[in-house]
């Protein structure tokens, strides 16, 4: 039998196209989406696909005693229990690089549409009032201070850029030992603080789940605005909401939420308010982007299947070895 990939989320046709060469993908059918389904079809997944959609939990590891490898076509892995393949040789990956770019480019985006009320503005339009526009008044970026929250590869990108149209840029992340000439390293609540704008780009793990609450909200400047592009549980809602129906802060915008998408009942499902401006999940989402995480899927998909460690994306180095000494060529 042919190494198996399974897909337990979404149509497996755009894999199969990909990889289907190399490797058998299958998928649940919708109208087998249980959990018994499921566990049957762990039983036969040399590899897995996960994603947001689809949490990598113990249990699901338990049910796949087959697996040799997560494989994720993100960045972010926080749906995975790292911790739980890792005590069983599990390889998990992830895409590094595929959007790194394109979520700095709209972090920069939804922050200048924001700043200068174009979501507002498009309103105005639709109703055709014309008038509307002197209530309009935007805030220029030149001078003004971005303060990061994570200085990732995604962070850095997004400071390059803002220096690049005249922003001073800090930033907060105790786990990054990266120095920068022209980025201020700073405590969460120097930034929160300083900072004109603050912008979000840190995993979601059990230290960052809630870290920006009531009294990190009351921390940032007055007029200040807040941009997520990262995980929505980083942010607690009702708490930003409150803020922005203060007035304090200029405006909010969210690419991400606590639950996706939101279900009726969650503070930000379906509503409209001017000084916010939500998008569903899309930041990653280019022609690029796409691309590059489709070639790296694939080297990483061949690359496990003759017996060899990936060269990117690795999450887990540290079962190397055992993985080798089980699955290598």
């Amino acid at each position: 039998m042919p190494p198996r990939l399974l897909k337990p989320y979404g149509d497996p046709r755009l894999e199969r196209e990909l990889v289907g060469d190399i490797v058998e993908v299958y998928g649940l059918k919708a109208e087998q989406d249980t959990n018994q389904a499921l566990n049957t079809a762990l039983r036969q997944a040399d590899y897995l696909m996960g994603d947001i959609d689809a949490a990598v939990t113990e249990e699901v590891l338990q049910a796949a005693p087959r697996l040799r490898a997560v494989i994720c076509r993100s960045i972010g892995i926080d749906f995975v229990d790292v911790e739980a393949a890792s005590r069983r040789s599990i390889l998990v990956l992830n895409s590094p690089l595929f959007c790194v770019r394109a979520v700095a480019e709209y972090a920069l985006t939804i922050m200048l549409c924001v700043a200068h009320q174009i979501p507002k503005a498009t309103h105005v339009m639709y109703r055709g009032d014309w008038a509307a526009r002197e209530g309009l008044r935007g805030i220029e970026m030149k001078g003004k201070t971005l303060g990061l929250i994570g200085f990732g590869r995604i962070g850095q990108e997004l400071a390059h850029m803002a220096q690049g149209i005249g922003m001073q840029v800090i930033a907060y992340d105790p786990y990054c030992a990266k120095k920068s000439a022209n980025v201020q390293m700073l405590t969460l609540h120097q930034v929160l603080m300083q900072a004109d704008v603050v912008s979000i780009h840190s995993p979601l793990t059990s230290q960052t789940r809630g870290m920006i609450g009531a009294q990190q909200l009351s921390w940032m400047k007055p007029g200040a605005i807040l941009i997520n592009v990262s995980r929505g549980g980083i942010v607690d809602e009702w708490a930003l909401k409150k803020v922005l129906d203060s007035g304090k802060l200029f405006a909010a915008a969210l690419d991400v939420l606590a639950r996706e998408p939101a279900q009726p009942g969650d503070c930000f499902y379906q509503t409209e308010q001017d000084n916010l401006l939500l998008t569903p999940h899309a930041a990653w989402n280019t022609m690029e982007g796409h691309l590059r995480n489709q070639n790296t899927f694939r080297r990483q998909l061949i690359s496990l299947l003759k017996g060899k460690i990936p060269e990117e994306g690795v999450v887990n180095p540290e079962v190397s070895q055992q993985w080798i000494d089980r699955w290598g060529e």
